[in-house]
């Protein structure tokens, strides 16, 4: 089992770390037993040594152009993941790593709660159900690969006398249960890797170490 060294940061716990390289808590806790304090919780700014766990496996490539860019999201964000058991990174280049790892797996949490793609049944477009009520701007900021806006869909907000109802996409909803339709180039227009760096880009994350 190799070991790597990283900074402590506010926020971060025993189990992230060790989810995040694969190692149990009690590894961590006996590697670390000096920099703990009295109730085992790590201290800021403090160096911690990882005993890195089994590195994660890369996922498996699709021939099919739809299932690559349903794909592309998990791929990235496993990538990442693969990169922090780099143990030549400098301290500089995993804190960013790591915060860019965190930032994502958390969105990915989102993701999922909120809805789900899948290929659809004459495999020409995307069914896109929704697990969760959102509005169209939440729609938007979790989806961004998704370049349809749903305006046209999605539940308007309250009647306003004189004005009709409320279409603003801060108002407007898309609701649980209800599947739509994506079609295939309103779902991730470009893929691969530049497409991934403009995600990044969106939520203001670091696009390259």
């Amino acid at each position: 089992m190799g070991k790597i060294t990283s900074i402590v940061q506010s926020g971060e716990t025993l189990s992230l770390y060790a989810n995040m390289y694969n190692c149990s808590v009690k590894d961590l806790q006996e590697a670390n037993a000096e920099n703990l304090d009295k109730n085992g919780v790590l201290k800021i700014g403090t160096k911690i040594n990882i005993p890195i766990g089994k590195r994660p496996a890369s996922l498996a490539k699709s021939d099919s152009q739809m299932q690559q860019k349903l794909d592309a999201f998990d791929n990235r964000l496993n990538e990442l993941h693969m990169q922090l058991f780099n143990e030549k990174l400098n301290p500089n280049e995993r804190e960013k790593l790591e915060q860019k790892y965190i930032e994502l797996k958390n969105l990915k949490k989102e993701r999922d709660n909120v809805a789900e793609f899948k290929i659809s049944a004459e495999g020409d477009k995307f069914d896109l159900k929704l697990k969760k009520t959102v509005t169209v701007a939440e729609f938007r900021r979790l989806f961004p690969e998704c370049i349809t806006n749903f305006m046209g869909k999605a539940k308007a907000g309250p009647y306003i006398n004189g004005k009709g109802h409320n279409h603003d996409p801060q108002v407007a909803t898309l609701e649980s249960g209800k599947t739509y339709t994506v079609r295939y180039n309103e779902y991730e227009r470009h893929t691969g890797q530049g497409w991934f760096d403009g995600f990044l880009e969106h939520f203001g994350l670091y696009s390259k170490l």
